[in-house]
């Protein structure tokens, strides 16, 4: 074999490899290696207990109209917590009321060293369902420490109801980790649009735990 070769060596279909263990690469029936994501995108940090899901209360909040010191959703990174939460997805859905037009945006308070007060804390579910609760904690309607900062616009808003015949029932902002909340630090989802008369909407924030290192 030259120095410009490589033999690979492996095993033609799936295999159940522990933990610490070795295992030959994959390949498929002609030869070719596989490699592709497995079981979903998101399978690994799910069965390993660190992806978790934080959303609103079925009953739906107002998306709000201007980014303030009470954002519409909030994920907090405790100091201290020895992890950097990964925002994987936000999604959207309607309940009730004519939204406003315009925007919901991710902002970021780069200095929440102290746990929001007021308004109300959110349980994170985990993706492994069970699951111990997360070291993030989530709020709605809870007071931060300054008005986060935009970081960019994420999904728009019509003027519609649920009569308006294109209506979006759902809708899903696939971050996919490109926003990561150091310790210390706090996500917030917010609307800058219109008022709208009487809009409510649920808010899912999907993200990840992985150990500081």
């Amino acid at each position: 074999m030259s120095s410009s070769e490589l033999n690979v060596m492996g095993k033609v279909g799936p295999s159940v490899v522990a933990d610490g263990s070795s295992a030959l690469v994959r390949l498929g029936k002609t030869g070719e290696l596989i490699a592709h994501t497995a079981h979903g995108k998101y399978f690994e940090a799910a069965s390993r207990g660190n992806l978790f899901m934080a959303s609103l209360a079925v009953g739906g909040v107002a998306p709000g109209t201007a980014f303030s010191t009470t954002p519409t959703i909030a994920l907090w990174n405790p100091p201290g917590s020895g992890i950097l939460c990964a925002i994987q997805q936000v999604w959207v859905g309607y309940v009730s009321g004519t939204l406003g037009a315009g925007t919901l945006c991710h902002g970021v308070n780069p200095s929440q060293v102290t746990a929001p007060t007021t308004g109300t804390e959110i349980t994170p579910q985990g993706a492994l369902l069970g699951v111990l609760r997360a070291k993030t904690r989530a709020y709605t309607g809870a007071t931060v420490s300054v008005t986060p900062v935009i970081l960019r616009a994420s999904l728009h808003l019509g003027a519609a109801l649920a009569t308006t015949a294109t209506f979006p029932a759902v809708a899903y902002d696939e971050v996919d980790g490109s926003i990561v909340i150091p310790p210390g630090s706090l996500w917030a989802y917010h609307g800058v649009a219109a008022a709208g008369t009487t809009p409510l909407v649920i808010v899912s924030a999907l993200f990840e735990e992985v150990p500081i290192v």
